[in-house]
């Protein structure tokens, strides 16, 4: 040992009966507690061990002391072999894995003058130096937060009615320490109603539990003035556990507080605008994640599953890497915010047209930098965008059609005229040469001077139709309709192409009553039943027939058909047959070249009249074409 322990007597029989007996009897007395008992020899080895340590017999006693308390625990057990009363020390011990300190008691085992050993009985008082150990912390703390602004500290005896308050507590109330006398139930009428029951529970719970407490009070000053303070509260007890009294320490935290309040109110004020905004508002981490998300943000991208996802994940994949590439530059150079217009791909597929500024934020450190990404649904606008890009496209292709279809039409006006003036000479001298006004004309150029003039009367009329387009198109196709009778205009086109039907082995035929009055322009609509008439005439083969009829119709005007045994109109022509430059029939089975107008200029002169004018297939072939005018 590191001191001696004094003389032991050899351990003969009956000395060894000796420190047997006075060991049981000192066992019997220490049954009831669970705290380990030494025998020591006067080597200071233990001998025998009861309660939790009787593992240690046979090592020496000191070597279960930390080393720094050796030597005076040494010195302790040397006093208590002094003659007299047993001696008391706390000593703290390796009890299993835990280091616990106990208070012992060294009682010499004497046979005669002779000591011949050590008892050493322990009472574990671990719990009162942790809670000597704390107090001493805490009074430390209190002593220092006397020095600091807004600190008060104060001490009540639980025995005593009155608390004792430092001069800073005073302050922070308001009161003057001359007048006023700080006790228990004082201090509970200042508190504020809403929190006086929760610091008499707190204040219950120290005197019931003796565990300190900790919590944020309102208290009025004597001015009123309402302070927030911060307060803690430490129970001292005695040896035997019980309440001697509170020490506490109070902060004034009034500033902090306000700051609190000022934040939370500006958190809840910018929570309600993020979570009704109409904007969506979204939080971004800097790989893109998506940290926080307004209920307008899910509700743009139909899904409230989106959090933790990367944005990329709902970005149109046309547009993701555009978007990856902005977003790498904010964080390589964070400044201004910056706006993008990019699809988004919701759950069912629909495209979202959206609005993205994205806002770099650098917060202090530890927060890592982040994103805010205000998204707006501008699909509307887009289409909106998109339609006026269209109709202003088409507008622009109108305006060239019509701009084309003006010069188309001048230049048609103008080759029609130049083209229709030197017909009317040529015309007359081919009259002239037939009838012989020119010299005798032999019968081979007769038949020349025929087939010169049917050719040139065809050019006339082409030209003719030529500038019937070129008026319509201007909006100049006028037509003067009278109460007239429609049969005479039938047997002029009779006379006029049956002799030409009868070449081509045709049967022509005229079904009408014998008066038909209608309201129409006779010229234009013998036109218009000339150009039906011929069409008819070129598409039906030999040994077919051709026929007109007309008749009343419910509403009193007059309806006239032309049909033919001929091939008929394709199905998918039959709606654009009226259009100018179309054709009626495939090359194969016409066979005439047409310029394809004729119709177009028909349906334009029967519109004229306030009439309509259709086309159809027959059942058993061939085609009708129906002409509808109004009465008279």
């Amino acid at each position: 040992m590191d001191a001696p322990l004094g003389r032991i007597a050899e351990a003969t029989t009956p000395v060894a009966r000796t420190i047997e007996r006075q060991w049981d009897e000192a066992a019997a007395l220490h049954r009831e507690a669970p705290d380990p008992m030494f025998l020591l020899d006067r080597q200071g080895i233990v001998r025998r061990a009861a309660g939790p340590v009787a593992h240690v017999e046979g090592k020496r006693f000191l070597d279960l002391v930390p080393r720094e308390a050796r030597y005076d625990v040494a010195l302790s057990i040397q006093d208590a072999l002094s003659p007299g009363l047993a001696r008391s020390f706390d000593v703290q011990l390796e009890v299993g894995s835990e280091a616990r300190w106990f208070q012992a008691s060294a009682y010499p085992v004497r046979e005669g003058d002779l000591i011949v050993g050590i008892i050493l009985r322990t009472l574990d008082v671990t719990s009162r130096r942790r809670e000597e150990e704390r107090l001493r912390r805490r009074e430390s703390l209190m002593s220092d937060a006397e020095g600091t602004a807004h600190l008060g500290t104060w001490e009540w005896d639980v025995t005593q009615p009155v608390a004792s308050w430092s001069p800073e507590l005073y302050r922070i109330y308001g009161l003057d320490p001359a007048t006023h006398t700080p006790t228990y139930q004082d201090y509970l009428t200042r508190v504020h109603p809403d929190d006086r029951q929760r610091v008499i529970e707190a204040t219950e719970s120290v005197f019931r539990d003796h565990e300190p407490f900790s919590h944020d009070e309102r208290v009025f000053r004597s001015d009123g003035e309402i302070r927030y303070l911060h307060t803690w509260a430490q129970a001292v007890v005695d040896d035997r556990g019980r309440l001697q009294r509170l020490l506490g320490v109070c902060q004034d935290i009034t500033d902090r507080k306000r700051v609190e309040l000022a934040l939370a109110e500006s958190e809840s004020r910018f929570r309600a605008i993020f979570n009704r905004s109409a904007l969506g508002i979204a939080t971004l981490d800097p790989a893109g994640r998506i940290e926080e998300a307004n209920p307008a943000f899910e509700a743009l991208l139909s899904t409230e599953e989106i959090v933790g996802r990367s944005l990329f994940d709902f970005t149109h994949p046309d547009d993701r890497s555009r978007d990856r590439r902005l977003l790498g530059r904010l964080l390589l150079d964070p400044g201004e915010a910056r706006t993008v217009e990019t699809r988004f791909l919701r759950p069912d597929g629909h495209v979202v047209w959206a609005r993205v500024t994205l806002s770099p934020v650098l917060p202090a450190e530890p927060r890592k930098p982040f994103m805010v990404a205000m998204v707006e649904d501008v699909t509307a606008r887009r289409a909106s965008e998109e339609a006026s890009r269209v109709a202003a496209e088409r507008l622009l292709r109108i305006q060239t059609l019509e701009g084309e279809s003006a010069w188309k039409s001048r230049v048609l006006t103008m080759a029609s005229h130049e083209l229709k003036n030197p017909l009317t000479p040529i015309l007359l001298q081919i009259h002239l040469l037939r009838e012989g006004r020119r010299g005798p004309v032999t019968d081979e150029q007769s038949r020349a001077l025929t087939m010169i003039d049917a050719q040139a009367r065809r050019l006339s009329a082409l030209l003719g139709d030529f500038l019937d387009v070129a008026r319509i198109e201007q909006g100049r196709l006028f037509v003067s309709p009278r109460n007239a009778d429609l049969v005479t205009v039938l047997a002029a086109i009779e006379e006029m192409y049956a002799p030409l039907a009868a070449e081509r082995k045709l049967t022509f035929e005229v079904v009408a009553p014998a008066t038909l009055t209608a309201h129409f322009d006779p010229d234009r609509i013998q036109q218009v039943l000339e150009n039906l008439v011929v069409n008819a005439l070129k598409f039906t083969p030999a040994e077919g027939r051709v026929r007109i009829r007309a008749a009343k119709d419910a509403a009193g005007g007059a309806v006239i058909e032309v049909e033919d045994t001929g091939p008929g109109i394709p199905a998918d022509l039959l709606e654009s047959s009226f259009r100018p430059f179309m054709r009626t029939a495939d090359r194969e089975r016409s066979r005439a070249a047409g310029t394809g107008i004729g119709l177009y200029i028909a349906r334009s002169l029967v519109e004229a009249h306030r009439g309509t004018i259709t086309a159809r297939n027959r059942d058993e072939g061939g085609a009708v074409f129906r002409v509808v005018l109004p009465p008279a």
